[in-house]
């Protein structure tokens, strides 16, 4: 053990066993236990190697380590073929492992896509349930609930802080519509004009905070100014001077975005259920189906525009860290381009 005497052998020693031993998970977790078996019997001798020349807590963390992976060295020699291999030595059984750890199928699974007119709101769930618990975008794209908490992924969504207030606005407008008789066709159709106005205020207001950032192709008959006047322009600068002087953290208040969010897109499906009744119903419902579709393309194009934005700009950053975090576990000589 004497080469290993050194600090400086000791620290290369031990970046080695590291580096092997997240080369053998990633192996076994693969099911290539031939590579796993050898780099984890290496990262085990590794680490022996090194124990008697680290303090005392880091040397019990090893031991530990050193234990788990000579373990795992016994099961997976049991598993592996008797037959020898001039080429590898070992051969691959046929039999599945039971090592790897795997989703149950039953989390994150995506809704069933809709009919046209109602695809809007199932847009919102499969958002929500982005948040909540990650979910499936498409059959093959899954986006765990860790893309929006994502260490620095508030420097990447634009004006969060404006979003909020509109989803607390949006909030306030659909809190009434828990009181509404459902078989009062005129009362719904006046209900939703009025939330039908604060939305599209909401909007444009959103609009003005953050150009740029939400589609223009929404049913909305209000136009966006194309330059702020003087007064909007003095009170944005004298709110801005405010929100300064509070020198609230960002980290802070994108945290309070996520809730907000979540609000709204779960607070949008009541109108999904309305529209479900309404399409079925024995009654002259065509004037709430058809006010209800209108909302429902309003909230698409200008809620879900923003929200759909974020998180693929979100997703997209987690995939390119998890592509750069992945490169780390080679060895520094070992070369990987990523495309």
């Amino acid at each position: 053990m004497s080469e290993v005497a050194n600090t400086e052998s000791i620290k290369t020693c031990l970046l080695r066993a590291l580096t092997l031993a997240q080369q053998a998970v990633s192996a076994d977790t693969e099911g290539d236990r031939v590579t796993a078996l050898t780099l984890y019997d290496v990262c085990v001798k590794d680490l022996e190697r090194i124990i008697p020349f680290v303090p005392e807590g880091h040397a019990k963390v090893m031991k530990n380590y050193s234990r788990v992976y000579t373990q795992r060295v016994l099961e997976l020699k049991m598993e592996v073929s008797s037959t020898v291999q001039k080429e590898t030595g070992v051969v691959i059984p046929k039999f599945p492992i039971h090592f790897i750890e795997q989703v149950p199928p039953a989390l994150g699974t995506r809704p069933e896509v809709p009919s046209h007119i109602r695809r809007p709101f199932w847009l919102m769930k499969v958002l929500s349930l982005s948040v909540q618990t990650g979910v499936y975008i498409t059959d093959d794209l899954y986006s765990p609930k860790d893309v929006w908490t994502q260490d620095g992924g508030y420097l990447f969504v634009k004006g969060f802080v404006a979003k909020t207030r509109y989803c607390e606005q949006m909030v306030d407008l659909m809190g009434g519509f828990a009181q509404v008789d459902l078989t009062n066709v005129d009362l719904v159709a006046k209900e939703l004009d009025v939330f039908m106005k604060g939305a599209e205020a909401a909007l444009k207001q959103l609009q003005k905070e953050i150009p740029n950032e939400i589609s223009k192709s929404t049913t909305s008959t209000a136009k966006f100014d194309k330059q702020p006047s003087q007064a909007q322009r003095a009170w944005s600068a004298f709110r801005s001077r405010i929100n300064e002087s509070k020198k609230t953290e960002p980290s802070v208040a994108y945290n309070s975005y996520l809730p907000w969010l979540v609000s709204l897109l779960e607070a949008s499906l009541a109108l999904d259920a309305w529209l479900g009744y309404y399409s079925t119903a024995p009654l002259n419902s065509e004037l709430a189906v058809h006010k209800l579709s209108t909302i429902s393309s309003h909230l698409y194009f200008g809620f879900c525009s923003f929200v759909s934005k974020d998180l693929f700009t979100l997703l997209n950053r987690y995939i390119r860290k998890l592509r750069e975090s992945y490169s780390r576990l080679f060895p520094d000589n070992f070369l990987i381009q990523l495309t």
